[in-house]
């Protein structure tokens, strides 16, 4: 009888012990002034490890919110769904503005979301209770 083994997603950040220091492809990064950037190579080539200490050591921006307004416009469930993933797995933290986990499964939009934050997952906790004194102020 055969085993067959399952292949799971990254879910965890990866270790920085022992990693060399990428300066030419931060460099690159850097330079790119894309708002999104795909990162591809073969299985094994370090892809994840690249990304997450581009967060870890070089990335200026550490905090995305998406507050709610009057109008409230759809966050549609393909722009965020593979987002937070990779943002979950490079050890950062992605919530609704209250906490909680977004809620993938109400069809094709967040709609029981009030907004989002994402986070390096350092400082996600005092911007949770920073826009909840925010919200009940005012």
């Amino acid at each position: 009888m055969s085993t067959k083994l399952v292949s799971l997603a990254k879910t965890t950040r990866p270790s920085f012990s022992g990693v060399l220091p990428r300066d030419r492809l931060f460099a690159m990064l850097d330079a790119s002034q894309k708002s999104v950037i795909w990162v591809t190579g073969p299985p094994g080539c370090g892809k994840t490890t690249l990304v997450a200490s581009y967060l870890d050591n070089e990335l200026d921006a550490d905090l995305y919110l998406r507050l709610p307004r009057a109008t409230q416009d759809h966050h549609w469930i393909w722009d965020h769904a593979a987002g937070s993933a990779i943002v979950r797995a490079a050890g950062g933290t992605v919530s609704d503005i209250d906490g909680s986990p977004l809620d993938f499964s109400f069809g094709r939009t967040l709609a029981r979301n009030k907004g989002m934050i994402v986070s390096n997952g350092r400082f996600h906790d005092d911007v949770v209770r920073a826009i909840e004194t925010a919200r009940s102020a005012s």
